[in-house]
């Protein structure tokens, strides 16, 4: 191995003692190691050049690539960075731990916090007896610089904010603090002057009838501050921001559009998140949105392309992603341990805004959950849905078992579940073997639709109110419309036959019960079974009439009937 590689090998493990023994963070680059230019292109399918360009720097300087910057760009210098300098370079970090204690002292292997101060998360999301294996906290941390005249610094001064096109001059000038807290890669800046009316940030839509609220976003001017110029003589610190003020939806500006903050009609003092400032601050290194995580998983196969990055992944076989897998693993007896999933908890303790969510998924997918449960697991235990699981009911006469069901509360101030209404839809065996095969098979269930007050989720109790069922036991591959009486008995019905053939266990009515005529229109014959009544006083409501081979019965008024004969012609 040369010299340069082992000054290389020197300097990386030289960085990883004094992280482990000192707990300082250190930077490490290979600037001076020079591989031989390959090529050939075997090299990653480069042909690549990438081997013979300086390394990712620390400080102002890039790779480039066919005249573009390479993604990382520039690193932050406090940033330890294990491989990754340039193409090839790669390590591999193994990290082992066995947890006695709890939280940070310390039943915690792997934290990592975003704050502005050490051991500012929650003593690794652990409670007493938890051991953790990795722990990741992010939220809405303070800007790492304030600055304004309602915002005094170290020296006890105040300072007057000027904007400007191209930056924001600061006077008196920036104290001693600024200089050590300044970072070199640049920072965001915020203002507390906004461009207009806030923006809703769900943009909008909220369902109708929500409870919930859209959550707004004030359009603050903001930028990002590529250096800063002090002049001592005149007492000023000039920060520049080459592209410009922006308002905050404009999160990606290509250009400096001259605007300056408070200039334009619309601009006004922030009166939501910054109610409590009078005038114009600044707040530099600071974020819009705390992401806990981003993941990203990509099969790049584009034929077409000329990027190189893409050219170069046209060489692996890989077709498949998965973005995250959970494995739980359980041997012992039977209902022994208790396995969760990802569990997503809202602690509250205000209401959210209505574009807030535990569960998304987006995009052009052909499907956006998909279960593999076994055959007693509940694909979706819900409070307002719920499914059954895929095992049907027992081959035994009267067995019930549910298959899915809708539940709300009877009232809006009420939210007891004993008063839910729920509906539901369950399978019910009425036969063994209606086939003669002796075997239990779809035929001899029927399924089942209806409301239910009360009762209990995947259970087939509580008040029963009205059901559809499919194949009922009296008219297979029928369907029946029954009301709440008689459980769902064929007297209480109105049945269709598999051929459209009509019955009615009860009265059938045209119009309705208070008297009000309605016309019966049948196309074709009209069939009615003969009947005869006992004499003139049987009993009878008034409308009602029957027929025999000789007369036609009419009841004129409640049990008085009346009849005229009938004749050949």
């Amino acid at each position: 191995m040369k010299m340069e590689n082992n000054n290389f090998l020197l300097r990386y493990i030289l960085c990883v003692l004094v992280v482990n023994l000192f707990s300082i963070a250190c930077a490490y680059s290979d600037d001076n190691v020079m591989l031989p230019e390959f090529k050939a292109r075997n090299i990653g399918g480069w042909g690549s050049l990438w081997l013979s360009v300086p390394s990712i720097s620390f400080n102002n300087n890039s790779i480039l690539y066919n005249n573009q910057k390479s993604i990382t760009k520039n690193i932050a210098p406090e940033t330890v960075r294990l491989g990754g300098h340039r193409i090839f370079d790669s390590i591999n970090l193994s990290v082992h731990g066995l947890t006695y204690n709890s939280g940070e002292n310390s039943g915690c292997i792997f934290s990592v916090v975003n704050g502005f101060a050490p051991d500012v998360g929650a003593d690794c999301g652990a409670g007493a007896w938890d051991s953790v294996a990795e722990y990741v906290q992010t939220g809405n941390m303070p800007p790492w610089y304030m600055v304004g005249p309602e915002i005094t610094d170290e020296n006890g001064l105040d300072h007057k904010i000027n904007f400007e096109k191209d930056g924001v001059l600061i006077v008196p000038a920036l104290p001693l603090s600024w200089e050590v807290l300044w970072r070199k890669n640049g920072m965001h800046v915020v203002t507390n002057i906004v461009s207009g009316d806030p923006l809703p940030a769900d943009g909008g839509f909220i369902a109708k009838g929500s409870l919930f609220k859209s959550s707004f976003d004030p359009q603050f001017y903001s930028g990002t501050v590529d250096g800063y110029f002090t002049d001592k003589i005149k007492n000023t610190t000039k920060l520049f921001m080459g592209l410009g003020w922006h308002p905050w939806q404009n999160f990606s500006p290509q250009r400096n559009d001259g605007l300056i903050p408070g200039k334009q009609k619309d601009d006004k003092l922030d009166g939501i998140l910054y109610n409590k400032y009078k005038h114009a601050n600044l707040f530099i290194g600071t974020y819009q949105k705390a992401f806990l995580g981003n993941q990203q998983c990509s099969i790049i196969r584009d034929i077409k392309t000329t990027d190189g990055n893409s050219i170069a992944r046209l060489d692996s076989p890989a077709t498949a992603c998965t973005s995250q897998e959970y494995d739980l693993i359980y041997k012992g007896t039977d209902f022994g341990a208790t396995m969760k999933g990802v569990a997503v908890s809202y602690l509250g303790p205000n209401k959210p805004s209505a574009s807030s969510y535990g569960f998304a998924v987006n995009g052009d997918l052909p499907m956006g959950y998909i279960g593999w449960l076994g055959v007693d697991g509940y694909d979706f235990n819900g409070d307002a849905f719920v499914t059954g699981s895929r095992r049907g009911p027992l081959a035994i006469v009267g067995q019930d078992k549910e298959m899915g069901e809708f539940l709300q509360s009877e009232d809006a101030l009420v939210d007891n579940p004993r008063n839910y209404q729920r509906l539901v839809s369950w399978q019910h065996v009425d036969t063994i073997g209606i086939e003669n095969t002796g075997q239990h098979t779809f035929r001899d269930n029927s399924l089942h639709f209806g409301p239910i007050y009360g009762g209990d989720k995947f259970l087939i109790n509580g008040t029963l109110q009205a059901q559809l069922i499919f194949n009922p036991p009296w008219e297979k591959w029928g369907v029946a419309v029954c009301g709440a009486s008689g459980n769902g008995s064929k007297s209480n019905c109105l049945t269709v036959s598999s051929k459209g053939t009509i019955t009615s266990g009860g009265d059938f009515v045209v119009g309705d019960t208070t008297g009000k005529r309605a016309n019966l229109i049948v196309t074709g014959l009209y069939q009615e079974r003969l009947y005869t009544p006992e004499n003139s006083k049987s009993s009878c409501e008034q409308g009602q009439f029957s027929d025999d081979e000789n007369y036609h019965y009419v009841c004129v008024r409640k049990n008085h009937w009346k009849r005229v004969a009938l004749s050949s012609w």
